[in-house]
């Protein structure tokens, strides 16, 4: 299934669950003792494509003021997660590094490519920009990574959970019941197609990190630059 088949029956399944009101609200976005960490392979937008992320945010804004907004500085793309947020993970200074090392032996021979960022979809919980990768070259880096980290002895939780096969950006989540779902759809399916731009990915962040990516709570383990 293509990415662009993926994305319409994400949004044909949701749309109409969030429209009768039918949201996963998360429980854990304001709970100070959420313990959950992993470690991920990610990559930020531009600013240009964020700021017109943070446009998109501020219509919504005026119809679910009280829900959750991922500010500029936590808007990413996973790559790949290599370990899935779980209670309690911790890791220490020398683990970081085998993670580092290995990580880098993949990027080191991956060039930068570009990713579009066009059209939003949804779910029940969330709200999501559509993002479309050059070529096959995401995918490709992502089966090099699985490949290292597969002949590794090093802790992973790749593909655990589902295979991200995806290179959307999650930019909303749902704090709380909506108070007018049908003003809410509405603004979704005004920007539904809008162009949000292209940026290319010439760096990658290794980080280990809580379940939103909060600038706060993220310790960046290694800045990586792609192979020039």
């Amino acid at each position: 299934m293509d990415l662009e088949t993926q994305y319409q029956r994400l949004w044909d399944d949701s749309i109409p669950q969030i429209q009768t009101g039918n949201i996963k609200t998360d429980p854990y976005i304001d709970a100070t003792d959420d313990t959950r960490f992993g470690i991920t392979l990610l990559a930020r937008p531009s600013r240009e494509v964020a700021n017109k992320i943070q446009e998109f945010q501020t219509e919504l804004r005026k119809h679910a003021p009280h829900q959750y907004y991922y500010p500029a500085s936590d808007l990413h793309l996973t790559i790949l997660s290599l370990v899935s947020c779980q209670p309690g993970f911790k890791l220490n200074g020398n683990e970081a590094t085998a993670y580092i090392n290995l990580v880098h032996e993949v990027l080191r021979q991956t060039p930068p490519f570009e990713i579009k960022f066009e059209g939003i979809t949804a779910s029940p919980a969330a709200v999501m920009i559509c993002g479309y990768p050059e070529k096959e070259a995401l995918n490709t880096l992502r089966d090099h990574l699985r490949g290292a980290f597969k002949q590794s002895p090093v802790y992973q939780t790749i593909d655990k959970r589902y295979k991200l096969k995806t290179a959307h950006s999650t930019i909303f989540r749902f704090r709380k019941p909506l108070t007018d779902p049908d003003s809410f759809v509405g603004v979704m399916e005004s920007w539904k197609d809008h162009s949000f731009g292209s940026f290319v990915i010439d760096q990658a962040e290794l980080v280990y990190n809580d379940w939103y990516q909060r600038k706060e709570k993220v310790r960046n383990l290694k800045t990586f630059d792609l192979k020039k």
